[in-house]
């Protein structure tokens, strides 16, 4: 009888478990679910160490499901519209985390929130740590270039 094959790890010798939380109680079909699901993938296989991760949420459905993924990260929940400007904050004082929002449609992209954190991550002194991409692809892809500068 064969031994069991050790678990797959990633870059830094971490399992996929250490980047996974809480089990969803959101409902099903929802999308937060598989919203979730992609950024677990994505920062595993990133290799970027979960304690390095700020994790910013406002209100409603939204700010439960940073409970679901990188349960060893950082995590704050603000109020409804203000995780931008939360986000954007905490991550210009401190510039060695890696952040990620989650949010819905009215918490983020209201009239007055949104425009104002872009600019400001524009002329801040890490311009890509802000809410300046424009779909979470890009956003990752940002956040893997930077993570391999810092790390290399």
């Amino acid at each position: 009888m064969s031994a069991a094959a050790p678990p797959k790890t990633n870059r830094l010798g971490l399992p996929k478990a250490d980047y996974e939380g809480m089990k969803s109680t959101l409902c099903l079909g929802c999308g937060h679910d598989v919203i979730t699901k992609q950024i677990i993938n994505a920062f595993y296989e990133m290799g970027i160490p979960p304690h390095r991760v700020a994790k910013f949420s406002g209100i409603g459905c939204s700010s439960k499901t940073p409970a679901y993924f990188l349960n060893r990260a950082w995590g704050f929940n603000g109020v409804h519209g203000r995780m931008p400007s939360l986000a954007t904050g905490a991550l210009v004082a401190n510039g060695r985390l890696v952040g990620i929002g989650v949010s819905v449609d009215g918490d983020t992209a209201s009239a007055i929130h949104f425009p104002a954190t872009r600019r400001s991550t524009r002329s801040s002194r890490q311009p890509s740590r802000g809410c300046t991409a424009t779909t979470t692809t890009e956003a990752l892809a940002a956040a893997r270039a930077e993570w391999s500068q810092t790390t290399a």
